[in-house]
């Protein structure tokens, strides 16, 4: 028999999970930077003005997600186990996902600010890598809630549905944990050098690369 989806529980919890991590890492970064919120949320990151796609898997994660999610529902594989509108009504919330994660680096390149006057001197800006890094895992963490929803409506073994739905938890708090990391290294900006220069302050990433593209 057929049934019906609460499609409201995949955004909910994709933007309080996002809401929670932005808020988490904004507040360990301006703990970190040592400044007044004003100052720190309007200052620059230690990293550029663009937020590199390449670099950036938690965003690929959403746009990948989305599309075999979109596909997955087009082929029919939902349409012997839930109603055709909510077949309609996921494929739609894997669109919107895909979305936020396509729109994150505009939102991060639209409040970059300039920091000295030569026009080529651009850094991305606090609260914009914050908001990008909140739009970003809204779109991941909204796709693994839709899947879980979806797997404990397809699952007919109880115990199955447990198992898999902790392994995408267990994958969510990881996604959380690595975004806070990621979120406080850039968030928090560097003390400049005696002997520094003007521009983005380079840092090493999470794999110790020296990096100055801002991503999650």
């Amino acid at each position: 028999m057929r049934g019906m989806l609460s499609l409201w529980i995949p955004p909910v919890a994709g933007i309080a999970m996002a809401l929670l991590v932005a808020l988490l890492a904004g507040g360990i970064a301006k703990r970190k930077s040592g400044q007044a919120f004003a100052k720190w949320i309007g200052s620059g990151v230690s990293a550029g003005p663009a937020w590199t796609l390449s670099d950036s898997w938690v965003t690929n994660i959403g746009g990948a997600g989305a599309f075999l999610g979109a596909v997955a529902n087009s082929l029919g594989a939902l349409q012997s186990v839930v109603s055709s509108a909510a077949v309609v009504g996921v494929t739609i919330l894997f669109i919107m996902f895909g979305g936020a994660a396509a729109v994150a680096p505009i939102v991060y390149a639209a409040t970059a600010k300039r920091e000295t006057q030569e026009l080529d001197e651009l850094v991305g800006s606090v609260w914009g890598f914050l908001l990008a890094g909140a739009v970003t895992l809204v779109a991941v963490m909204g796709e693994t809630a839709t899947v879980a929803l979806l797997v404990w409506r397809v699952s007919e073994s109880g115990g199955e549905r447990i198992v898999l739905v902790a392994l995408l938890a267990t994958g969510s708090v990881l996604v959380a944990a690595y975004s806070v990391r990621a979120l406080v290294l850039f968030g928090a900006p560097a003390a400049p050098a005696a002997n520094a220069t003007a521009g983005p302050s380079r840092r090493k990433s999470l794999l110790g690369m020296a990096q100055t593209s801002a991503t999650l």
